[in-house]
């Protein structure tokens, strides 16, 4: 079971879906009514229930806490037993059999931890009562143990676990600040998509060592460095006026362009070279509206000689910078997909709208195919 924040709960819950990331082998699915339980407190943290093959919980979670994308929404990862006890009694009771199926030695570290947090303070007497001698222990121990109890809304009863105390278990949440790929929240929006992509068929794949890459808007150069570094691009085009942080600034792939895009064209063209095209084109730019962002792929797609390939990769940030209401918003949303769709530049059956797990509420990001 994942603790999710509210916020992302609905992402989270495609991003499952999608299979995204994950081995066939350890994940059969989301619970069914997992929307439901996705449902809580404005705010707090919500259940998602998965279901691992056969004893794969742990390697389940293990996967889950490796993809970084992650992060910012799962707080916390519960392997839990199907069995339910009624009671926190009964629970304390199955806790105590599953540790002495473990043989677990008396000095093992064990910490505990509850779904919904505010469970912890009932259930540790029961715990203490049932188990005399456990060594419990509040922080993370690499070789201890750690007692999992979770209460899903709408089920009835509780879960139990007893599993191997590795830290992914205890606590998803790290801090992207101190990530050394990163150079803005940005940076995880493509690596999610480009994340995605790696989940589709073969045939539909970007084969990006030695691609040519655009990125429009590209300051401080999240996205820039993503696919230079992290995808092995042969160039990227970097389009924006304002400056570049210095770890991408440097590196010999990347091609700075201080303009426009309305400006740069002309420049990226004699540099593509005769009959070369763009094989992935991205932006996350900061449009006045979303008419701006139209003007930019208009001015793309028909540019002469043509620039981008059929076929490549397009990611584009759309964003609602004035207040507005959900509603609105969502509105605005489905008129600039439609008026894309309408111009006929992408691939209609390939392209999707996902609300990424670092977009903000009022972000959506289109990925497609150039028709």
């Amino acid at each position: 079971m994942l603790a999710v924040t509210q916020s992302h709960a609905s992402r989270v819950l495609q991003f499952l879906r999608d299979g995204v990331g994950i081995p066939a082998h350890v994940f059969v699915g989301v619970e069914t009514g997992a929307d439901h339980y996705a449902r809580g407190q404005k705010g707090g943290n919500v259940a998602v229930l998965l279901h691992a093959t056969n004893n794969n919980g742990e390697e389940l979670v293990r996967i889950l806490s490796n993809l970084e994308v992650l992060t910012c929404a799962v707080v916390k990862a519960y392997v839990i037993d199907k069995n339910a006890p009624t009671t926190l009694e009964g629970s304390a009771a199955q806790i105590s059999s599953l540790l002495k199926a473990k043989a677990i030695p008396p000095s093992a570290a064990i910490r505990v931890q509850t779904f919904p947090p505010s469970l912890l303070p009932t259930f540790l007497p029961q715990l203490e009562t049932t188990n005399t001698k456990l060594n419990l222990n509040p922080h993370f121990v690499a070789d201890g143990l750690v007692i999992s109890l979770v209460q899903i809304p709408g089920l009835g009863g509780y879960r139990v676990s007893v599993a191997d105390a590795f830290e992914s278990t205890c606590s998803m949440r790290t801090s992207r600040s101190n990530s050394e790929s990163s150079v803005s929240r940005a940076y995880f929006k493509l690596q999610e998509v480009l994340l995605r992509t790696q989940s589709q068929q073969e045939s539909e794949r970007i084969c990006f060592e030695g691609a040519v890459a655009m990125d429009v808007g590209s300051a401080p150069g999240g996205w820039t460095k993503l696919l230079a570094v992290d995808k092995h691009c042969a160039k990227v085009f970097s389009v924006d006026p304002a400056d570049l942080d210095p770890s991408v600034a440097k590196l010999e792939n990347v091609f700075h362009l201080r303009s426009k895009i309305q400006d740069s064209l002309a420049t990226i063209s004699s540099e593509l070279g005769l009959g070369k095209e763009l094989d992935v084109l991205v932006s996350d730019m900061c449009p006045h509206n979303s008419s701006e962002l139209v003007d930019v792929l208009r001015l793309l797609m028909g540019a002469t000689p043509r620039l981008i390939r059929r076929g490549a990769l397009v990611v584009f940030t759309f964003k609602a910078l004035t207040g507005c209401s959900e509603a609105t918003w969502d509105l605005l949303a489905r008129e600039f997909v439609e008026e894309i769709e309408k111009e006929g530049w992408l691939q209609e059956e390939k392209t999707r709208v996902l609300h990424l797990m670092a977009n903000r509420a009022r972000e959506r990001t289109l990925v497609g195919y150039c028709a």
